[in-house]
């Protein structure tokens, strides 16, 4: 494409090298502390200048870093657009880098860069936010445009994949112009990864094109099969950032300190109770950065928690020896340092019996309140990695409340030991629910297992959409799928895990309007007990069924039109759903019932030789048997959608 080439000789966006093999001796900077603990969802304060960054980062990965920003904040704007904004930015940057002291040049990157964007009005139609986001003061407005990301890929349209003979074409001729469209692209249509991820994916991406370029002939099946698996891992580490960030918003930043130490506890149990509750801060201090979407500040972060680990790895984990070695480049190294997992230590015991049995846990719990129950986090961690991060929360919620209790008694240590069945109970209740959910994901097959689960839910928030109802409990059936498959030390992590994310989407979408009071409530609880409340819903007795209706089931030729196996699943379940929504009471007997004549008369008039006269006789019948055994129902009318 001539012009993007022009474009991109102007600004150098990307050169490949510079990208994938940020040097290391970059990583000797420093940057003050932070100035205040961050709260809330206005949580981006004033970091390093644009010129500091510059600075640091050297040209080449700030105008990559650039491009991340902009195209995570204006998602619809096309390529050539974010290049001009680069090379503004890139500029300004470049001369402040000199230590030229003015106001301007003492502005944050997020600050410059939102600077460029509201420069100029964008089109009301694609950005409806715009004008409002840019009309309010630092740090509204980058919460503004925060917000305001487009989460869907629907809302970006759909991706026009160039041809596998472009892309090796310009793998082999115009290298960084192929980079910066696949920054470009993947970096806009996954507005939430964290830009130190978004390098690392690039550089997959650059080794698969290497891979599959090399003979034309296997080129396609070569990118089918190996896109297929980057893609899904992105989709993944996209949606566990952005479950992390709405963390970070809505319950702060002691509770994201708290998981990431958690989380170190498990992977390096070895480590010092001192060094994995430094590791829990830094990481901490690392999701503010990115979440604010500053990608400069988050990447630095990056480059020097590497450092860091690597520096002290010795008194860490020996593990961390692989991941830090010359031949690594920055990204790589950090990828490495956050998949890493040892072993327990060989004389570590099975309980840590002193938070109950201690002569001093009241007192030692009185002095340092957070600093105990971090460690008391780290030592259940480090010896139960095979409980989720939630539950390992859950239990820290529990011990919290029995020291609370206990410590107000004449003899703690007794009402300690009385109350120790808690702690178990919380473990035992999340070990049945996974092996119950499993066991009958096994012995039903998804289909029947995801009809449970829609049963459930129409019951729990019956004022939901049909589409919705099939799609979180589609998504949940997928969890099971794919987690209940695991070794058991890994299965609770991964489904716990999924099943937050799942239910902090439901959240999400409802938070303008919820369709409940009973899905409010819930949703306002802490994201550790949200999907609890949930679970426990049963039918929601403030629902009025809507009065019955021939409407509600239509039963036509378009049955036998339908080719597609999952169209069909999904009519026969949107037919579930509104019998549920009828009567939210109804038995699994007469479910199976209805069912069972709805398949057979769709077989019988999908043969017949005149199917639209058969379904014009059959319909009514089966309207009728269903009137019957919903019974008369009265009610305020609704659209059964």
């Amino acid at each position: 494409d001539p012009k993007t080439s022009t474009a991109m000789q102007g600004v150098s966006v990307i050169p490949l090298v510079i990208l994938l093999s940020f040097s290391e001796s970059r990583i000797l900077g420093r940057r003050d502390d932070h100035q205040q603990a961050l709260h809330g969802p206005s949580y981006h304060q004033v970091y390093r200048s644009a010129g500091e960054a510059y600075k640091f980062l050297g040209p080449e990965r700030f105008k990559a870093l650039a491009l991340i920003m902009f195209s995570q904040y204006l998602q619809k704007c096309l390529y050539e657009e974010q290049v001009q904004r680069i090379k503004n930015v890139t500029e300004f940057a470049k001369t402040c880098s000199t230590g030229i002291d003015t106001a301007q040049c003492g502005k944050s990157v997020v600050t410059i860069v939102l600077d460029e964007i509201c420069k100029s009005p964008e089109d009301v139609a694609k950005y409806p936010a715009h004008a409002e986001c840019c009309a309010k003061p630092d740090p509204d407005r980058n919460t503004c445009f925060l917000a305001h990301k487009m989460t869907t890929a629907e809302s970006l349209g759909p991706y026009n994949r160039p041809k596998l003979e472009e892309i090796c074409k310009d793998y082999q001729e115009n290298r960084d112009t192929l980079m910066g469209h696949y920054l470009y692209e993947m970096a806009r249509r996954h507005p939430f990864v964290h830009s130190s991820h978004a390098l690392i994916v690039t550089k997959y991406f650059e080794k698969i094109a290497d891979d599959c370029c090399q003979d034309v002939s296997v080129s396609g099946q070569c990118f089918a099969e190996k896109m297929a698996s980057h893609a899904k891992g992105l989709r993944q580490r996209s949606a566990i950032h952005k479950h992390n960030c709405d963390i970070l918003v809505k319950n702060g930043e002691h509770t994201v300190k708290t998981i990431k130490m958690i989380q170190a506890s498990e992977k390096i149990p070895k480590a010092s109770f001192e060094n994995v509750r430094e590791i829990g801060q830094d990481i901490g201090k690392i999701y503010i950065d990115c979440c604010s979407g500053d990608a400069m500040e988050c990447t630095i972060d990056m480059i020097k928690f590497t450092a860091k680990i690597c520096e002290k790895r010795k008194a860490l984990s020996t593990k961390f020896d692989k991941c830090c070695g010359n031949e690594g480049t920055d990204t790589e190294n950090w990828e490495c340092i956050i998949k890493t997992y040892d072993e327990k230590p060989d004389d570590l015991s099975p309980q840590a019996r002193e938070f109950i049995d201690g002569p001093d846990v009241c007192k030692d719990y009185a002095n340092q309140k957070d600093v105990y129950l971090d460690r008391f986090s780290y030592e259940y961690s480090r010896r139960h990695s095979e409980f989720s991060t939630a539950l390992h929360l859950r239990i820290r919620e529990v011990y919290l409340e029995m020291l609370t209790r206990c410590c107000q008694e004449e003899d703690s240590h007794v009402c300690l030991v009385k109350s120790e069945d808690l702690l178990h109970k919380e473990i035992l209740v999340s070990q049945q629910l996974l092996k119950q959910n499993c066991d009958a994901l096994q012995k039903l097959g998804t289909y029947y297992y995801q009809n449970g689960l829609l049963i459930q839910y129409a019951k729990k928030i019956p004022q939901a959409a049909d589409s919705d109802l099939i799609d979180i409990t589609n998504a949940i059936t997928g969890v099971g799928s794919t987690c209940c498959k695991m070794e058991e030390d890994r299965q609770m992590n991964c489904y716990e895990r999924e099943l937050d994310m799942i239910v902090e989407e439901i959240c999400r979408k409802q938070e303008s309007a919820f369709v409940s009071e009973k899905l409010a409530q819930c949703c306002g609880l802490s994201y550790t007990r949200r999907r609890w409340c949930l679970a426990a819903q049963e039918v929601d007795k403030s629902y009025t069924p809507p009065p019955f209706s021939p409407d509600f089931f239509k039963f036509g030729v378009d049955l036998c039109n339908i080719t597609s196996p999952q169209d069909l699943v999904i009519r026969k379940q949107t037919l579930l759903i509104h019998l549920v929504k009828l009567k939210p009471d109804i038995e699994e007997e007469q479910i199976k019932n209805i069912t069972v004549t709805f398949l057979s008369m769709v077989d019988q008039c999908c043969k017949a030789d005149a199917p639209e006269g058969c379904f014009t006789v059959e319909g009514p019948k089966l309207i009728e048997k269903c009137r019957a055994i919903l019974g008369a129902l009265g009610g305020v009318p609704v659209t059964v959608q």
